[in-house]
């Protein structure tokens, strides 16, 4: 049998995908949820996601989804020094990690801050520490996350990171001399109209999962957005994807592929 954490680190987006991620967790279908702390829509619904996540026969893990790019708004003094209201644009901060500028220390304290922000108001402790997709992939957020997760002793999160060839193996020799426990994402189910269909394109990336990887999912309603993202992903195809992993076929795809969603 194979282990995967089908997960969504959108929970705070807008409405739509707040109410698509609960209606999953209700259903059994969703592994885990990260949430956006750093959008006001996460504070005013948090407390729906806590009490689904408690009354579900299957209790997903709640941990945060840590953001740095726009629209997404700084936490940190240091970040809100530097950035102002809102994060620059992914491809500013994949430039300013290429180019050496991304200052460290404001990523630390950008980390420390959105996750002092989980506990204040979600009162508990992130399971898990995940970077929001669309983050630039760069190993000074990484070591960051880590440095962050290690410094909370008494209530460890596991951490999930993108599976990278060339820093994969680097961090699973860390996270061994380290004692913290560290799990890797490579796939995400599509965001653009799947010719294929949902269960012939997870079916094919299935095959290549490794035991206890992440997957990633965006699913949404069409018709609710009181959104934080002003341009949002196509919501027919959100919408889409959330049918599929509501529907029965899902169900029977995990069970042909001998899956279980832990």
């Amino acid at each position: 049998m194979k282990r995967i954490m089908l997960t969504s680190l959108s929970y705070g987006s807008s409405e739509a995908e707040n109410r698509a991620i609960n209606d999953l967790i209700m259903a059994g279908r969703l592994s885990a949820v990260g949430c956006l702390v750093t959008t006001p829509l996460w504070e005013q619904e948090y407390y729906q996601l806590r009490d689904v996540a408690n009354w579900a026969n299957k209790s997903p893990q709640v941990g945060l989804s840590l953001s740095f790019t726009a629209p997404f708004s700084p936490l940190s003094q240091f970040a809100q020094q530097n950035y102002g209201k809102t994060f620059p644009p992914p491809w500013y901060v994949q430039f300013c990690t290429l180019s050496r500028r991304l200052q460290k220390q404001v990523v630390e304290a950008e980390i420390a801050t959105q996750i002092d922000r989980f506990e204040e108001i979600y009162a508990q402790a992130p399971q898990f520490l995940a970077i929001h997709p669309q983050t630039p992939k760069s190993s000074i957020f990484y070591d960051a996350i880590i440095k962050a997760a290690l410094l909370m002793s008494d209530r460890q999160p596991y951490i999930i990171l993108p599976s990278q060839s060339h820093h994969t193996a680097k961090y699973r020799k860390l996270a061994q001399v380290l004692d913290i426990s560290l799990l890797f994402s490579r796939f995400s189910l599509p965001v653009h109209k799947a010719k294929a269909g949902y269960k012939t394109v997870l079916w094919e990336a299935l095959n290549h999962c490794q035991n206890e990887e992440v997957v990633y999912c965006s699913p949404s309603y069409e018709h609710l957005y009181n959104g934080y993202v002003p341009k949002p992903r196509p919501k027919a195809v959100q919408f889409e994807q959330l049918n599929f992993l509501m529907s029965d076929q899902f169900q029977e795809l995990l069970n042909e592929k001998d899956i279980y969603l832990f």
